[in-house]
């Protein structure tokens, strides 16, 4: 996987989390028990519908995730201390899936994770694709790529132009975590402490944006081709660029964009008449 991306400029998301941009015409609250799959599906996908899962049901937000996740909100899903490590996240999978334009928040365990191989899956080209997010606040890392490598079937991970705050105070893991893992691309993301849509993040915990680690145990895949390259760190740093290059390679990370440009622009009058 190792350049196989062509390297982009950084794009800056601009995300609202006061708001959240859902726009729903109406909510849907989901109860315990009920077959979240069948309402969604049996809805109108015309209309803009927010469905709301009431809580605590489980220890676990979405487990054994399959498909692409579009703007959609996942907070507060781990109850139960007993599911942290195992299962405590907002979003689970085991095989690659997309999350994109999402508000990823305040879920006790890790925000968004790959784990068990996250086995390749025809539908998604880029792998475990995460991008274009709000993942914020979340007590282990916000997005973890775990126990990837060594079958024929192991995924990828494409890691991207996500804004990443204030995740890991419950456990080191920075706002990145790519842990006994193969071919993974971080690329183009923001971290440091941050202020959006006027909501201030703290940075990530003890300062790490990326923590790219090996256990060392000879039961799980060996860390390996991982890139991470022009990530705007806000003095932040990454774990694992000591490694040599085939192992970790690092790039110079991207700069901060400079401030908007808030001169009124020019308007331009068109006059009809005789």
């Amino acid at each position: 996987m190792k350049h196989l991306f062509e390297l982009i400029g950084l794009t800056m998301i601009v995300i609202s989390s006061a708001v959240f941009w859902m726009g729903a015409d109406r909510v849907v609250t989901v109860t315990c028990g009920q077959d979240l799959d069948a309402i969604v599906n049996a809805d109108d996908p015309m209309i803009g519908i927010r469905f709301q899962l009431q809580g605590p049901c489980t220890g676990a937000g979405i487990t054994n995730a399959h498909g692409t996740f579009e703007r959609i909100e996942l907070d507060g899903t781990t109850q139960d201390p007993n599911f942290l490590g195992f299962t405590g996240s907002g979003l689970k999978a085991i095989n690659e899936v997309e999350v994109k334009n999402s508000y990823i928040h305040d879920n006790q365990g890790n925000g968004l994770w790959c784990d068990v191989f996250c086995h390749d899956s025809s539908s998604h080209l880029n792998g475990f694709w995460v991008h274009d997010n709000l993942v914020v606040n979340n007590g282990r890392a916000g997005i973890r790529f775990e126990q990837v490598g060594d079958v024929a079937d192991a995924g990828e991970a494409l890691i991207e132009n996500n804004e990443i705050h204030g995740n890991s105070t419950g456990a080191v893991r920075g706002g990145v975590s790519l842990h006994d893992a193969q071919n993974a691309l971080v690329r183009n993301n923001v971290f440091g402490a941050m202020s959006i849509a006027d909501v201030a993040y703290l940075p990530n915990s003890e300062g790490v944006a990326i923590r790219a680690t090996d256990s060392g145990r000879p039961d799980r895949p060996d860390l390996f081709n991982v890139d991470i390259v022009g990530n705007v760190l806000n003095g932040e740093v990454i774990k694992g660029c000591e490694s040599p290059d085939e192992i970790v390679y690092c790039a110079e990370v991207a700069q901060p964009p400079p401030p908007a440009d808030t001169t009124p622009p020019l308007t331009t009058f068109l006059v009809f008449g005789p």
